[in-house]
Protein backbone atom coordinates (compact mmCIF):
# COMPACT_ATOMS: atom_id res chain seq x y z
CA UNK A 1 0.00 0.00 0.00
CA UNK A 2 1.67 3.32 -1.19
CA UNK A 3 2.20 6.13 1.64
CA UNK A 4 -0.53 8.38 0.68
CA UNK A 5 -3.20 4.95 0.88
CA UNK A 6 -1.76 5.20 4.96
CA UNK A 7 -1.86 8.61 5.69
CA UNK A 8 -5.55 8.55 4.44
CA UNK A 9 -6.31 6.21 7.42
CA UNK A 10 -6.02 8.88 9.82
CA UNK A 11 -7.07 11.82 8.03
CA UNK A 12 -10.74 11.49 9.49
CA UNK A 13 -9.50 11.74 12.89
CA UNK A 14 -6.58 14.64 12.46
CA UNK A 15 -6.94 18.09 13.90
CA UNK A 16 -5.34 21.19 12.36
CA UNK A 17 -3.76 23.57 13.73
CA UNK A 18 -2.60 26.30 11.47
CA UNK A 19 -3.20 23.98 8.19
CA UNK A 20 -0.56 21.58 9.67
CA UNK A 21 -1.78 17.95 10.09
CA UNK A 22 -1.49 16.68 13.98
CA UNK A 23 -1.62 12.71 15.34
CA UNK A 24 -2.26 10.97 18.64
CA UNK A 25 0.40 9.00 20.36
CA UNK A 26 -1.51 5.38 19.30
CA UNK A 27 -2.19 7.35 15.57
CA UNK A 28 1.58 7.53 14.95
CA UNK A 29 1.91 4.32 16.28
CA UNK A 30 -0.40 2.67 14.46
CA UNK A 31 0.67 4.45 11.09
CA UNK A 32 4.82 3.09 11.81
CA UNK A 33 3.26 -0.40 12.59
CA UNK A 34 1.66 -0.48 8.90
CA UNK A 35 4.89 1.13 7.41
CA UNK A 36 6.46 -2.20 9.09
CA UNK A 37 3.98 -4.20 7.75
CA UNK A 38 4.42 -3.03 4.64
CA UNK A 39 8.26 -3.53 4.48
CA UNK A 40 7.83 -6.99 5.95
CA UNK A 41 4.72 -8.39 4.63
CA UNK A 42 6.19 -11.89 5.26
CA UNK A 43 7.91 -13.52 8.01
CA UNK A 44 11.98 -12.98 7.49
CA UNK A 45 14.86 -15.01 9.57
CA UNK A 46 17.18 -12.86 11.58
CA UNK A 47 20.18 -14.19 13.12
CA UNK A 48 21.44 -12.94 16.67
CA UNK A 49 21.92 -14.01 20.36
CA UNK A 50 19.99 -14.27 22.66
CA UNK A 51 20.52 -12.11 26.19
CA UNK A 52 18.29 -11.77 28.67
CA UNK A 53 15.93 -14.82 28.58
CA UNK A 54 16.69 -17.03 31.40
CA UNK A 55 15.44 -14.33 33.33
CA UNK A 56 11.78 -14.33 31.88
CA UNK A 57 11.62 -18.02 31.35
CA UNK A 58 9.19 -18.71 33.89
CA UNK A 59 6.58 -16.42 32.64
CA UNK A 60 3.89 -17.01 29.31
CA UNK A 61 4.92 -14.28 27.17
CA UNK A 62 8.63 -14.03 27.75
CA UNK A 63 10.42 -10.65 25.93
CA UNK A 64 14.15 -10.92 25.45
CA UNK A 65 16.86 -9.25 23.70
CA UNK A 66 18.19 -10.04 20.58
CA UNK A 67 21.57 -9.10 20.24
CA UNK A 68 24.50 -8.66 17.61
CA UNK A 69 27.75 -8.53 18.79
CA UNK A 70 30.99 -8.33 17.21
CA UNK A 71 33.23 -10.91 15.95
CA UNK A 72 36.39 -10.48 17.96
CA UNK A 73 34.82 -9.23 21.17
CA UNK A 74 31.71 -9.07 23.08
CA UNK A 75 31.01 -5.62 22.00
CA UNK A 76 27.35 -5.43 21.14
CA UNK A 77 27.53 -3.34 17.51
CA UNK A 78 23.11 -3.94 17.62
CA UNK A 79 20.21 -5.37 19.41
CA UNK A 80 16.45 -5.88 19.21
CA UNK A 81 13.30 -6.44 21.77
CA UNK A 82 11.99 -9.97 20.77
CA UNK A 83 8.78 -11.58 22.14
CA UNK A 84 7.27 -15.18 22.21
CA UNK A 85 4.02 -16.53 22.59
CA UNK A 86 3.25 -19.56 25.06
CA UNK A 87 1.64 -21.31 21.19
CA UNK A 88 5.21 -20.23 19.09
CA UNK A 89 7.70 -21.49 22.45
CA UNK A 90 5.33 -25.19 22.26
CA UNK A 91 6.22 -25.08 18.39
CA UNK A 92 10.12 -24.24 18.85
CA UNK A 93 10.66 -26.44 21.85
CA UNK A 94 9.00 -29.09 19.53
CA UNK A 95 11.02 -28.46 17.10
CA UNK A 96 14.55 -28.51 19.55
CA UNK A 97 13.87 -31.87 20.58
CA UNK A 98 13.50 -32.96 17.55
CA UNK A 99 16.52 -31.96 16.59
CA UNK A 100 19.56 -34.69 16.22
CA UNK A 101 21.25 -32.87 19.39
CA UNK A 102 18.61 -30.94 20.68
CA UNK A 103 19.17 -28.14 23.15
CA UNK A 104 16.99 -25.73 25.09
CA UNK A 105 16.93 -21.47 24.41
CA UNK A 106 18.86 -19.98 26.63
CA UNK A 107 21.53 -16.66 27.12
CA UNK A 108 24.48 -16.80 25.01
CA UNK A 109 23.73 -18.94 22.19
CA UNK A 110 23.63 -17.99 18.61
CA UNK A 111 20.36 -18.75 16.65
CA UNK A 112 18.78 -18.22 13.69
CA UNK A 113 14.73 -17.05 14.23
CA UNK A 114 11.86 -16.59 12.08
CA UNK A 115 10.63 -13.23 12.71
CA UNK A 116 7.28 -10.96 12.14
CA UNK A 117 8.88 -7.39 12.23
CA UNK A 118 6.05 -5.42 14.50
CA UNK A 119 5.37 -2.61 16.71
CA UNK A 120 3.77 -2.52 19.94
CA UNK A 121 1.11 0.32 19.73
CA UNK A 122 0.61 0.81 23.03
CA UNK A 123 4.24 1.30 24.25
CA UNK A 124 5.58 2.43 20.98
CA UNK A 125 8.19 -0.88 20.95
CA UNK A 126 10.07 -1.86 17.97
CA UNK A 127 9.98 -5.98 18.43
CA UNK A 128 10.34 -9.33 17.12
CA UNK A 129 7.90 -11.65 17.15
CA UNK A 130 9.46 -15.28 17.12
CA UNK A 131 8.11 -17.78 15.13
CA UNK A 132 9.90 -20.86 14.39
CA UNK A 133 13.80 -21.52 14.53
CA UNK A 134 16.50 -23.21 12.71
CA UNK A 135 18.34 -25.66 15.13
CA UNK A 136 20.68 -26.64 12.59
CA UNK A 137 22.13 -23.19 12.36
CA UNK A 138 23.04 -22.74 15.75
CA UNK A 139 24.48 -26.69 16.22
CA UNK A 140 26.54 -25.55 13.36
CA UNK A 141 27.71 -22.16 14.95
CA UNK A 142 28.77 -24.00 17.59
CA UNK A 143 31.05 -26.77 16.12
CA UNK A 144 32.61 -24.14 14.08
CA UNK A 145 33.50 -21.94 17.13
CA UNK A 146 34.91 -25.83 18.76
CA UNK A 147 37.05 -26.34 15.69
CA UNK A 148 38.18 -22.91 15.80
CA UNK A 149 39.22 -22.92 19.35
CA UNK A 150 40.80 -26.71 18.51
CA UNK A 151 43.13 -25.26 16.19
CA UNK A 152 44.35 -22.08 18.60
CA UNK A 153 44.96 -24.44 21.77
CA UNK A 154 47.05 -26.65 18.75
CA UNK A 155 48.73 -23.27 17.80
CA UNK A 156 49.95 -22.06 21.36
CA UNK A 157 50.82 -26.26 22.15
CA UNK A 158 48.16 -26.46 25.02
CA UNK A 159 45.90 -29.48 23.71
CA UNK A 160 48.36 -32.49 26.21
CA UNK A 161 50.09 -29.81 28.06
CA UNK A 162 48.40 -31.31 31.72
CA UNK A 163 48.27 -34.83 30.14
CA UNK A 164 51.92 -34.34 30.42
CA UNK A 165 51.59 -33.84 34.30
CA UNK A 166 52.42 -36.95 36.98
CA UNK A 167 49.37 -37.67 38.79
CA UNK A 168 50.22 -39.13 42.18
CA UNK A 169 49.55 -42.64 43.69
CA UNK A 170 47.78 -41.84 45.70
CA UNK A 171 45.32 -38.64 45.25
CA UNK A 172 43.80 -38.00 48.73
CA UNK A 173 43.46 -34.11 48.63
CA UNK A 174 40.83 -33.57 45.17
CA UNK A 175 39.94 -30.02 44.93
CA UNK A 176 36.60 -29.96 43.48
CA UNK A 177 34.60 -27.43 41.40
CA UNK A 178 31.36 -27.83 40.42
CA UNK A 179 27.70 -25.79 41.24
CA UNK A 180 26.47 -26.02 44.92
CA UNK A 181 23.63 -28.20 45.72
CA UNK A 182 24.23 -29.89 41.99
CA UNK A 183 23.47 -33.39 41.76
CA UNK A 184 27.12 -34.13 39.83
CA UNK A 185 28.33 -32.90 43.37
CA UNK A 186 26.39 -34.58 45.29
CA UNK A 187 27.08 -38.20 43.36
CA UNK A 188 31.00 -37.62 43.41
CA UNK A 189 31.45 -37.20 46.86
CA UNK A 190 28.69 -39.60 47.79
CA UNK A 191 30.55 -42.27 45.95
CA UNK A 192 34.06 -41.21 47.72
CA UNK A 193 32.87 -42.00 51.12
CA UNK A 194 31.25 -45.22 50.19
CA UNK A 195 35.21 -46.15 49.15
CA UNK A 196 36.24 -46.31 53.26
CA UNK A 197 39.26 -44.35 51.80
CA UNK A 198 40.31 -41.22 53.71
CA UNK A 199 39.53 -38.44 50.82
CA UNK A 200 40.02 -34.76 51.26
CA UNK A 201 38.09 -32.81 49.16
CA UNK A 202 38.36 -28.79 49.01
CA UNK A 203 35.04 -27.82 47.38
CA UNK A 204 34.86 -24.36 45.00
CA UNK A 205 31.57 -23.33 44.31
CA UNK A 206 31.05 -22.38 40.53
CA UNK A 207 28.65 -22.00 37.50
CA UNK A 208 28.07 -25.20 35.49
CA UNK A 209 25.68 -23.52 32.72
CA UNK A 210 25.39 -20.16 30.87
CA UNK A 211 27.63 -17.36 30.02
CA UNK A 212 29.54 -17.26 33.45
CA UNK A 213 31.23 -20.87 33.68
CA UNK A 214 34.39 -19.71 31.46
CA UNK A 215 35.23 -17.11 34.24
CA UNK A 216 33.89 -18.47 37.19
CA UNK A 217 35.66 -22.17 36.68
CA UNK A 218 39.11 -20.16 35.23
CA UNK A 219 39.16 -18.44 38.50
CA UNK A 220 38.60 -21.97 40.86
CA UNK A 221 41.20 -23.68 39.00
CA UNK A 222 43.57 -20.42 39.58
CA UNK A 223 42.64 -20.40 43.18
CA UNK A 224 43.19 -24.08 43.66
CA UNK A 225 46.87 -24.24 42.06
CA UNK A 226 47.73 -21.01 44.18
CA UNK A 227 46.68 -22.59 47.64
CA UNK A 228 48.89 -25.93 46.40
CA UNK A 229 46.85 -28.24 48.84
CA UNK A 230 45.51 -31.05 46.65
CA UNK A 231 46.85 -33.34 44.76
CA UNK A 232 44.04 -32.98 41.98
CA UNK A 233 41.05 -30.87 40.48
CA UNK A 234 37.65 -32.81 39.44
CA UNK A 235 35.48 -30.69 37.54
CA UNK A 236 31.81 -32.07 37.20
CA UNK A 237 28.53 -31.30 36.32
CA UNK A 238 24.92 -33.34 36.31
CA UNK A 239 24.86 -33.56 32.28
CA UNK A 240 22.51 -31.19 29.96
CA UNK A 241 21.81 -30.65 26.13
CA UNK A 242 24.59 -29.58 23.57
CA UNK A 243 24.47 -26.32 24.06
CA UNK A 244 25.30 -26.90 28.22
CA UNK A 245 28.50 -28.50 27.27
CA UNK A 246 29.10 -25.80 24.61
CA UNK A 247 30.12 -23.71 27.55
CA UNK A 248 33.00 -26.07 28.10
CA UNK A 249 34.05 -25.29 24.25
CA UNK A 250 35.71 -21.78 25.26
CA UNK A 251 39.67 -20.86 24.85
CA UNK A 252 39.87 -19.21 28.13
CA UNK A 253 38.77 -22.09 30.10
CA UNK A 254 40.12 -24.66 27.99
CA UNK A 255 43.76 -22.45 28.31
CA UNK A 256 42.88 -22.42 32.53
CA UNK A 257 42.78 -26.52 32.70
CA UNK A 258 45.95 -26.96 29.93
CA UNK A 259 48.27 -24.63 32.02
CA UNK A 260 47.17 -25.84 35.57
CA UNK A 261 50.54 -27.23 37.35
CA UNK A 262 47.59 -30.23 39.05
CA UNK A 263 46.19 -32.91 36.86
CA UNK A 264 42.54 -32.02 35.95
CA UNK A 265 39.92 -34.65 35.73
CA UNK A 266 36.42 -33.64 34.23
CA UNK A 267 33.57 -35.31 34.52
CA UNK A 268 30.56 -33.32 32.77
CA UNK A 269 28.02 -35.74 32.64
CA UNK A 270 27.54 -36.11 28.90
CA UNK A 271 27.88 -40.19 27.69
CA UNK A 272 28.23 -39.30 24.09
CA UNK A 273 29.77 -35.71 23.47
CA UNK A 274 33.38 -34.45 24.17
CA UNK A 275 33.90 -31.22 25.42
CA UNK A 276 37.21 -29.12 24.79
CA UNK A 277 37.61 -28.79 28.47
CA UNK A 278 37.72 -32.94 27.90
CA UNK A 279 39.98 -32.98 25.42
CA UNK A 280 42.79 -31.02 27.19
CA UNK A 281 41.82 -32.02 30.62
CA UNK A 282 44.49 -35.35 32.31
CA UNK A 283 42.04 -37.64 31.63
CA UNK A 284 37.98 -37.12 30.80
CA UNK A 285 35.62 -38.95 32.68
CA UNK A 286 31.90 -39.15 31.14
CA UNK A 287 30.20 -38.81 34.85
CA UNK A 288 30.90 -37.37 38.22
CA UNK A 289 30.39 -40.99 39.57
CA UNK A 290 32.92 -42.25 37.26
CA UNK A 291 35.51 -39.20 38.50
CA UNK A 292 35.03 -40.67 41.72
CA UNK A 293 35.62 -44.18 41.02
CA UNK A 294 38.80 -43.33 38.85
CA UNK A 295 40.30 -42.01 41.89
CA UNK A 296 39.27 -44.83 44.35
CA UNK A 297 40.67 -47.09 41.68
CA UNK A 298 44.08 -45.18 41.47
CA UNK A 299 44.65 -45.69 45.91
CA UNK A 300 43.30 -49.12 45.38
CA UNK A 301 46.11 -50.02 43.01
CA UNK A 302 49.44 -48.16 44.65
CA UNK A 303 47.40 -50.71 47.83
CA UNK A 304 47.57 -54.21 45.61
CA UNK A 305 50.82 -52.94 44.40
CA UNK A 306 52.48 -52.77 47.83
CA UNK A 307 50.86 -56.27 48.71
CA UNK A 308 52.68 -57.76 45.92
CA UNK A 309 55.87 -55.62 46.66
CA UNK A 310 55.78 -56.76 50.30
CA UNK A 311 54.96 -60.43 49.03
CA UNK A 312 58.20 -60.80 46.94
CA UNK A 313 60.00 -58.87 49.29
CA UNK A 314 59.45 -61.48 52.01
CA UNK A 315 60.21 -64.44 49.40
CA UNK A 316 63.06 -63.07 48.41
CA UNK A 317 64.21 -62.89 52.12
CA UNK A 318 62.96 -66.28 53.00
CA UNK A 319 65.12 -67.31 50.28
CA UNK A 320 68.20 -65.60 51.14
CA UNK A 321 68.26 -66.87 54.51
CA UNK A 322 67.91 -70.47 53.09
CA UNK A 323 70.81 -69.99 51.03
CA UNK A 324 72.99 -68.32 54.07
CA UNK A 325 71.97 -71.40 56.17
CA UNK A 326 73.28 -73.88 53.91
CA UNK A 327 76.08 -71.99 53.35
CA UNK A 328 76.75 -72.02 57.09
CA UNK A 329 76.33 -75.60 57.35
CA UNK A 330 78.88 -76.48 54.33
CA UNK A 331 81.41 -73.93 56.51
CA UNK A 332 80.92 -76.03 59.17
CA UNK A 333 81.27 -79.16 57.58
CA UNK A 334 84.80 -78.18 55.56
CA UNK A 335 86.14 -76.82 58.81
CA UNK A 336 85.88 -80.27 60.33
CA UNK A 337 86.65 -81.98 57.32
CA UNK A 338 89.88 -80.05 57.15
CA UNK A 339 90.76 -80.59 60.89
CA UNK A 340 90.80 -84.13 60.87
CA UNK A 341 92.86 -84.32 57.60
CA UNK A 342 95.52 -81.93 59.49
CA UNK A 343 95.42 -84.19 62.53
CA UNK A 344 95.52 -87.29 60.43
CA UNK A 345 98.92 -86.12 58.29
CA UNK A 346 100.32 -84.95 61.59
CA UNK A 347 99.95 -88.38 62.81
CA UNK A 348 101.31 -90.13 60.20
CA UNK A 349 104.30 -87.39 60.35
CA UNK A 350 104.88 -88.36 64.00
CA UNK A 351 104.85 -92.12 63.43
CA UNK A 352 107.41 -91.70 60.25
CA UNK A 353 109.52 -90.03 62.80
CA UNK A 354 109.20 -93.01 65.62
CA UNK A 355 111.83 -95.08 64.85
CA UNK A 356 114.86 -92.19 64.74
CA UNK A 357 113.66 -90.52 67.78
CA UNK A 358 114.01 -91.97 71.17
CA UNK A 359 110.87 -92.35 73.38
CA UNK A 360 111.32 -88.81 75.04
CA UNK A 361 111.69 -87.17 71.93
CA UNK A 362 108.57 -88.54 70.77
CA UNK A 363 106.80 -87.22 74.30
CA UNK A 364 108.14 -83.99 73.10
CA UNK A 365 106.79 -83.78 69.66
CA UNK A 366 103.72 -85.17 70.44
CA UNK A 367 103.47 -82.31 72.97
CA UNK A 368 104.20 -79.71 70.74
CA UNK A 369 102.05 -81.21 67.86
CA UNK A 370 99.08 -81.49 70.46
CA UNK A 371 99.75 -77.88 71.26
CA UNK A 372 99.40 -76.84 68.02
CA UNK A 373 96.38 -78.87 67.17
CA UNK A 374 94.72 -77.40 69.70
CA UNK A 375 95.40 -73.77 68.67
CA UNK A 376 94.65 -73.99 65.51
CA UNK A 377 91.26 -75.92 66.74
CA UNK A 378 90.70 -73.01 68.63
CA UNK A 379 91.78 -70.08 65.96
CA UNK A 380 89.15 -72.56 63.50
CA UNK A 381 86.35 -72.22 66.25
CA UNK A 382 86.68 -68.61 66.84
CA UNK A 383 86.71 -67.83 63.44
CA UNK A 384 83.66 -70.31 62.94
CA UNK A 385 81.90 -68.62 65.36
CA UNK A 386 82.77 -65.28 63.92
CA UNK A 387 81.57 -66.05 60.80
CA UNK A 388 78.30 -67.86 61.95
CA UNK A 389 77.74 -64.54 63.78
CA UNK A 390 78.57 -62.29 60.86
CA UNK A 391 75.87 -64.14 58.78
CA UNK A 392 73.28 -64.10 61.43
CA UNK A 393 73.25 -60.03 61.79
CA UNK A 394 73.05 -59.81 57.96
CA UNK A 395 70.42 -62.09 57.97
CA UNK A 396 68.99 -59.82 60.43
CA UNK A 397 69.73 -56.84 58.96
CA UNK A 398 67.99 -57.90 55.55
CA UNK A 399 64.80 -58.86 56.92
CA UNK A 400 64.14 -55.70 58.97
CA UNK A 401 64.72 -53.82 55.19
CA UNK A 402 62.56 -55.74 53.16
CA UNK A 403 59.92 -56.20 56.22
CA UNK A 404 59.84 -52.77 56.96
CA UNK A 405 57.49 -51.82 53.65
CA UNK A 406 55.01 -54.68 54.35
CA UNK A 407 54.44 -53.04 57.90
CA UNK A 408 54.11 -49.77 56.10
CA UNK A 409 51.68 -50.69 54.33
CA UNK A 410 49.72 -52.01 57.00
CA UNK A 411 50.07 -49.33 59.15
CA UNK A 412 48.83 -46.94 56.27
CA UNK A 413 46.07 -48.90 55.03
CA UNK A 414 44.83 -48.82 58.50
CA UNK A 415 45.48 -45.17 58.97
CA UNK A 416 43.09 -45.00 56.40
CA UNK A 417 40.47 -46.65 57.69
CA UNK A 418 40.77 -45.19 61.06
CA UNK A 419 40.29 -41.57 59.46
CA UNK A 420 37.22 -42.79 58.34
CA UNK A 421 36.42 -44.41 61.06
CA UNK A 422 37.01 -41.12 62.95
CA UNK A 423 34.50 -38.88 60.85
CA UNK A 424 31.76 -41.36 60.91
CA UNK A 425 31.80 -41.40 64.97
CA UNK A 426 32.48 -37.77 64.82
CA UNK A 427 29.07 -36.86 62.68
CA UNK A 428 26.71 -39.19 65.68
CA UNK A 429 28.20 -37.12 68.57
CA UNK A 430 25.11 -36.67 70.82
CA UNK A 431 26.33 -33.05 71.53
CA UNK A 432 26.00 -32.10 68.05
CA UNK A 433 22.69 -33.91 67.46
CA UNK A 434 21.92 -31.66 70.53
CA UNK A 435 23.11 -28.17 68.92
CA UNK A 436 21.37 -28.63 66.28
CA UNK A 437 17.83 -28.16 67.83
CA UNK A 438 17.33 -31.74 69.45
CA UNK A 439 17.17 -32.77 73.44
CA UNK A 440 17.50 -36.04 75.77
CA UNK A 441 15.01 -36.40 78.49
CA UNK A 442 15.92 -39.04 81.33
CA UNK A 443 12.83 -40.32 83.63
CA UNK A 444 14.38 -40.77 87.50
CA UNK A 445 16.12 -43.99 86.39
CA UNK A 446 18.42 -41.87 84.04
CA UNK A 447 16.63 -44.13 81.27
CA UNK A 448 16.05 -42.00 78.16
CA UNK A 449 12.63 -41.64 77.33
CA UNK A 450 11.64 -42.74 74.20
CA UNK A 451 7.80 -43.72 74.70
CA UNK A 452 4.91 -42.74 76.85
CA UNK A 453 5.53 -45.72 78.70
CA UNK A 454 8.69 -45.16 80.57
CA UNK A 455 7.64 -42.40 82.84
CA UNK A 456 4.65 -41.80 85.07
CA UNK A 457 2.65 -39.25 86.47
CA UNK A 458 4.36 -36.85 89.22
CA UNK A 459 8.07 -38.66 87.80
CA UNK A 460 10.79 -35.95 87.62
CA UNK A 461 12.12 -35.70 84.27
CA UNK A 462 15.69 -34.06 83.51
CA UNK A 463 15.86 -32.67 80.14
CA UNK A 464 19.48 -32.17 78.65
CA UNK A 465 19.68 -29.39 75.81
CA UNK A 466 22.97 -28.39 74.43
CA UNK A 467 24.19 -25.54 77.14
CA UNK A 468 22.86 -27.50 80.22
CA UNK A 469 19.81 -29.62 81.65
CA UNK A 470 16.17 -28.92 82.56
CA UNK A 471 14.27 -30.71 85.48
CA UNK A 472 10.44 -30.96 85.72
CA UNK A 473 7.58 -33.18 86.53
CA UNK A 474 5.23 -34.89 84.49
CA UNK A 475 1.59 -33.43 84.98
CA UNK A 476 -0.10 -36.20 82.57
CA UNK A 477 0.57 -38.81 80.11
CA UNK A 478 -1.28 -38.80 77.03
CA UNK A 479 -0.51 -41.35 73.65
CA UNK A 480 -0.61 -39.81 70.45
CA UNK A 481 -2.67 -42.70 68.53
CA UNK A 482 -5.61 -41.07 69.51
CA UNK A 483 -6.78 -37.20 67.78
CA UNK A 484 -9.68 -34.79 68.88
CA UNK A 485 -12.58 -34.09 66.59
CA UNK A 486 -11.43 -31.55 64.16
CA UNK A 487 -7.67 -32.90 63.67
CA UNK A 488 -6.75 -30.92 66.29
CA UNK A 489 -4.39 -33.43 68.65
CA UNK A 490 -4.13 -33.22 72.18
CA UNK A 491 -1.46 -31.53 74.01
CA UNK A 492 1.07 -33.06 76.53
CA UNK A 493 1.23 -31.48 79.65
CA UNK A 494 4.10 -30.71 81.79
Amino acid sequence: MPESSQLELFSARRLSVEGEPTYSVSEINELVQAVLHEQFPRQVWVRGEIKGYDLRKHRQWVSFKFVEKHTDSDDVLAEVTAIVSPEDRKTIEAILQRAENGFQLQDGIEVRFKVEVDLWVKAGLYQLRVRSIDPTYTLGRLAQNRKRILELLTQHGLINRNKRLILPLVPLRIGLIAAKGSAGLTDFVTHLAQSGFAFAVTFVDSAMQGSQVESEVSRALRALNRAGVVDVIVITRGGGGATDLSWFDRFGLAEAIATSRVPVLTGLGHTHDTSVADLVAYANLKTPTDAAQFLIDRVAAFLDALDEVARQLGGHVDTLLSHAQAWLVDCQRDIARRSEGLVAVERRFLTSCVPRISLERVRQLLDRELGRVRERGARLGDRTAWLIQREHDRLLQHRRAYTFPRVSRALLRGQLQLQAVDDRVAMLDPLKTLKRGFSISRNAKGKVVTTVADVGVDEPLMTEVTNGSIRSHVRSVEPHHKEERGGRRKDQEF
